[in-house]
């Protein structure tokens, strides 16, 4: 799981506003996005509003990490940066 805040910066994520596929209204914008290897990620950039605090933040990470199953996306990374909250999921094709 890559844990490291350097390998994604805010720019990268502000210039790929074309790569919007959703909108999850309970917490943000999902984006399409691209590992240096080339694995397909999906991006969710949580809401600044959100009422999600830092620790219920930190409890959802750990939970999803821990959950494995076939009808699950796993999760390949997180981000968090002051306010900034990034989850960064496998990307699963329509």
């Amino acid at each position: 799981m890559i844990k490291r805040r350097d390998q994604i910066s805010r720019g990268q994520l502000d210039s790929e506003r074309q790569m919007l596929i959703n909108v999850d209204k309970g917490g943000g914008p999902v984006y399409k996005g691209v590992f240096p290897g080339g694995q397909e990620i999906a991006v969710k950039r949580l809401s600044r509003v959100s009422v999600q605090g830092l620790q219920k933040f930190k409890n959802e990470v750990v939970l999803i990490a821990k959950l494995q199953h076939r009808n699950l996306v796993r999760l390949r990374g997180y981000c968090l940066k002051g306010e900034e909250k990034i989850l960064l999921y496998e990307y699963m094709h329509a």
